[in-house]
């Protein structure tokens, strides 16, 4: 049903111009007139997506416009298919509802309307329409449409079927009884005759005490209990599982005894190993803690597709399906991707381990606040949109939708996974490690070292901290200056290839040598230097306007001796951590890594690491920030000089550099 006013978007005559596209702005009206009273479908959608996206009081008396835009799409993939398709052109039609909040923002509300997604995709669209969505994300209809990306995953995506077939069994699994048993129990997978079909679960622990493994409770457990026993978020989990046709789950602090060091740290380390296996990780995305459950209440209207005539006078009759859009006025920095704020900031996308988890399942169902969101390595879907074709926040999936390079993903897990929390600030590489251990298997990255891998480590080195002022390094050692695993804060990994411009390599590693807490690589540190021959130059900063976004302009004046004296650039200068003492150092050196010339217009940058000399051995050096600096090129330096090595007896000072070749270590 809709209103008159949005009636009127799909009545009369729609040409096709020659730009293909149309725009038809219509008056304003008050919030008032299209209260669930008026029962539009497009009102009704714009209204949820002010109040539930935007924060407006929903009492507000609130004017807005709306306004049709029109995008014809080509149908001729449809002709190939299909012989009875005459029309090869057909309307994409979106409805954007906006308004101006009470501190002059603009807020825009925007409702898809498709009339391609019945033929593309029968199966589905069909199951859609015979179900009510239902008020809450535990309804039938959201099973059905969990189903269906399962069966649609396991029958047409290769790369999920390679992926999720497990290599081994976890230790112990929880086995479902029948719902109306109400109880489950566990068991020690070597007693199983063959290799079980589980499902596992992502969530958040909160700080509330919940029934967990210990020595005390095995007996119990081993026994069977009743699921009243289990927090309201477990208690869900069994349910979904159930409900997709799997009898097994994982639950880490009921299949790992939570009061046994020796035992946590052997199931830890098989963890990832545990989610690559899992048929489908149940995500909790939406709960901040054990009792917050899988399930939210909804508005049905808001997640189901609504069907309405189209009568325009220079087109056939047809019906439309109407979804509220994902996006809204905000897009991930340097992802490209649109995306609704609440489909991305769920309280565990803050949680550093679930990053692993999400990475490695081969299919994640996410519950969020108002419906179910897919992620699989060649879809991303949800309940609005269940054929999938969009994305939200930061891909983490090597996925053939987002035709990602091998190091680009690294670059976006790490962007992801430094804005994420931990427990324990030791587990930084640990918590990371299961990913990494898996891309070696499938990637020639070389050697995983500290965070980086050898085959990039120079564009990885590269990495700049998104705050410096909220950023701290912990007060244990547990990586090298030189890795970003060695702060605690958001970090970006700011070098891309660019498309249009040359680059020349100033450095060269000769060598890493690390010490491991374990026998892998992939877990913790305890110690680390890189060997690393370059172009040092001792630099004096001008500190006074340090940049608040690394994203900003070239603001900062540098001088570097070089061989023919001292040079003043411009630059961008983005400190690792602030520290006022650390300003007022003054052994300070630049090591220029890559200088790039752009093919039009011939201007030219570098970008390097700002080191500051330990005083503990000789050409021995930290890590304190990033350098980019404009106008800069490898002539600069004596080239010639075969460098000082590191054989040099005594500790250097900044200004015993000039640019002339040297191998130092970074510690």
């Amino acid at each position: 049903m809709l209103c008159a006013r949005c009636q009127d978007l799909f009545e009369g005559h729609l040409s096709q111009d020659k730009t293909r596209a149309s725009r038809q702005n219509h008056d304003s009206w008050t919030l008032e007139r299209i209260s669930n009273h008026g029962g539009c479908v497009i009102c009704h959608k714009s209204w949820q997506t002010f109040v539930k996206d935007h924060g407006l009081p929903p009492s507000d008396d609130i004017q807005f416009t709306v306004a049709r835009s029109i995008k014809w799409v080509d149908r001729s993939s449809a002709r190939l298919r299909d012989p009875n398709v005459v029309d090869l052109l057909d309307p994409e039609i979106r409805v954007t509802c906006s308004t101006i909040s009470a501190a002059g923002q603009e807020l825009i509300s925007s409702v898809s309307c498709s009339p391609s997604s019945a033929d593309d995709h029968p199966d589905l669209e069909s199951s859609m329409l015979e179900l009510e969505a239902g008020d809450s994300t535990a309804s039938d209809y959201t099973m059905q449409v969990a189903l269906n990306w399962i069966h649609n995953c396991i029958t047409n995506h290769n790369s999920c079927r390679v992926k999720s077939v497990p290599s081994t069994s976890p230790t112990r699994l929880l086995e479902l009884f029948q719902p109306s048993s109400l109880h489950v129990r566990l068991i020690e997978t070597a007693t199983l005759k063959s290799m079980p079909t589980y499902m596992t679960l992502s969530h958040c622990w909160g700080s509330a005490e919940f029934f967990k493994l210990t020595a005390d409770t095995s007996s119990e457990l081993a026994d069977g209990i009743s699921l009243d026993l289990l927090p309201k978020t477990f208690q869900d989990a069994v349910s979904i599982a159930w409900r997709l046709g799997v009898k097994y789950l994982w639950i880490d602090s009921l299949c790992i005894f939570q009061d046994s060091m020796s035992d946590w740290e052997r199931e830890a380390t098989t963890m990832s190993v545990v989610y690559a296996g899992s048929f489908c990780n149940i995500v909790a995305s939406a709960s901040s803690s054990s009792h917050g459950s899988c399930f939210r209440g909804r508005d049905p209207r808001i997640v189901k597709p609504s069907v309405i005539d189209v009568r325009y006078t220079d087109r056939p009759v047809s019906k439309i399906y109407i979804r509220s859009d994902h996006i809204f006025a905000g897009s991930d920095r340097g992802n490209g991707g649109w995306f609704r704020a609440s489909d991305v900031n769920f309280p565990l996308f803050k949680r550093g381990w679930t990053v692993q988890e999400r990475v490695l399942s081969p299919r994640n169902l996410h519950f969020g606040n108002e419906h179910t969101l897919w992620e699989c390595e060649e879809s991303c879907a949800s309940e609005i949109y269940p054929t999938g074709n969009f994305k939200f926040g930061v891909p983490l999936k090597m996925s053939s939708i987002f035709k990602l390079r091998a190091d680009d993903h690294w670059r976006n897990i790490i962007e992801v996974y430094s804005k994420c929390l931990l427990t324990e600030e030791r587990d930084k590489l640990i918590a990371i490690g299961g990913i990494a251990k898996h891309f070696s298997q499938y990637w020639d990255w070389g050697n995983y070292v500290a965070g980086l891998w050898s085959k990039y480590i120079i564009n990885q080195m590269l990495w700049e901290t998104v705050s410096p002022s909220k950023s701290v390094r912990p007060q244990r050692y547990r990586a090298p200056s030189w890795s970003w695993a060695s702060i605690d804060g958001e970090v970006c990994m700011l070098y891309r290839v660019q498309f249009d411009s040359t680059e020349e390599t100033m450095v060269e590693v000769k060598e890493v040598q690390i010490e491991y807490a374990t026998d892998t690589p992939y877990g913790g540190v305890l110690s680390a230097k890189l060997y690393i021959s370059g172009h040092l130059s001792a630099c004096t900063i001008d500190f006074g306007t340090l940049p608040t976004d690394p994203f900003g302009g070239w603001d900062q004046r540098i001088s570097l001796e070089v061989s023919g004296g001292e040079i003043t650039f411009s630059a961008r200068v983005v400190l690792d951590v602030e520290s006022v003492d650390f300003k007022l150092q003054t052994s300070l050196v630049f090591l220029p890594m890559i200088c790039l010339c752009t093919k039009v217009g011939g201007g030219s940058w570098c970008e390097g690491l700002l080191l500051q000399a330990t005083e503990l051995a000789a050409l021995q050096f930290k890590r304190r920030g990033g350098l980019k600096i404009a106008d800069y090129e490898p002539r600069f330096f004596d080239i010639s000089g075969k460098g000082a090595g590191i054989t040099e007896q005594r500790p250097s000072t900044a200004k015993s550099f000039n640019g002339s070749l040297r191998t130092i270590c970074i510690i």
